[in-house]
């Protein structure tokens, strides 16, 4: 499986972290400058039929790996567990809570001014004072700007290979690159710092467990993944283009919601099948969007990227 860590520094200040919709979304835009319409749109069917593996994380610290999710009933445990969101990848076998090193997140807001005036182009009303939500990523009492993804897939051919080139044109020219909610105002913007093939750093024939980086669709149809043995954490959330001006009731009623495996689930994958490409293959899944728009294909993106791991983190 060949696996590449893409490193992004943070240009400004953050509301929230990148998921990896997101960023398989602003890949696939990064592409279409390069790429032909129909190679593209080939491309996402061969990802959404499960023909190839495109796994895509999240956006997660430095060489650091979201803390597994254990399922304990003891209130220390919990409370020791709770403020822990990221762990050293070198720690990843250790005991969960004996960790010293480890992330937090600490929110907070930033205060903006608007002048109303012109915003509603009334004269006379006075100015206002509103505040956006963010986050600050900490080690102690360090910020921290520098951030990684990760890309997994089987061959690096075609349009891959297409892929990896543009994103070291990226590095080299220090261009902005991903961009999230309020990029336009200065927040979640992020410019590519390295582009590094970690193939040789990840035991993936010898992994039991993987661990979930991201938005994970799991595949009904051929169940490759052993639930009884996994720790899986559910999120709900509504998804929907930027552009639609639609209500929430509106939503509510068509039901434009979705549910995937969080990131920091613990998966493990059926021993009676194949090591290998398979395995990965029809593990996740990818669903169409209900927003197409004209002949454009859209998926809502379940490759999730699942990091390999040699045993079943513990407490």
């Amino acid at each position: 499986m060949i696996t590449y860590k893409i490193t992004v520094t943070a240009l400004g200040k953050i509301t929230q972290l990148l998921d990896s919709q997101k960023i398989f979304g602003a890949l696939m835009y990064l592409l279409s400058d390069f790429v032909k319409k129909q190679e593209m749109d080939d491309f996402i069917a061969e990802i959404s039929a499960r023909n190839r593996v495109f796994m895509v994380s999240s956006l997660i610290p430095e060489n650091y790996l979201p803390i597994p999710y254990i399922e304990t009933q003891h209130k220390e445990d919990y409370k020791e567990l709770k403020s822990k969101k990221f762990i050293p990848i070198n720690a990843i076998g250790d005991s969960m809570r004996e960790l010293k090193d480890y992330i937090k997140i600490e929110e907070s807001q930033d205060a903006k001014y608007r002048i109303s005036n012109e915003f509603f182009d009334i004269p006379g009303l006075k100015n206002d004072l509103f505040s956006i939500p963010i986050i600050k990523i900490l080690k102690g009492n360090k910020e921290l700007k520098h951030f990684d993804f990760y890309l997994a897939f089987d061959s690096k051919n075609g349009i891959i290979s297409k892929l990896v080139t543009q994103l070291e044109r990226l590095k080299r020219e220090k261009s902005h690159f991903l961009f999230g909610q309020k990029a336009s105002q200065g927040y979640n913007t992020y410019r590519v710092q390295e582009v590094e093939d970690v193939t040789t750093n990840l035991m993936w024939e010898d992994a039991e467990y993987y661990l979930n980086l991201g938005m994970f669709l799991p595949n009904s149809e051929k169940s490759v993944i052993d639930y009884e043995k996994s720790k899986l954490k559910l999120f709900t959330s509504e998804r929907r283009p930027y552009q639609m001006g639609i209500g929430q009731g509106q939503f509510e009623r068509n039901n434009n919601f979705i549910s995937f495996i969080e990131v920091g689930s613990v998966i493990k994958l059926r021993s009676d099948i194949e090591m290998g490409r398979d395995r990965l293959c029809h593990a996740g899944k990818s669903v169409e969007s209900p927003y197409q728009h004209g002949d454009e294909k859209r998926i809502v993106f379940g490759q999730s990227f699942l990091y390999p791991l040699k045993g079943v983190p513990k407490l």
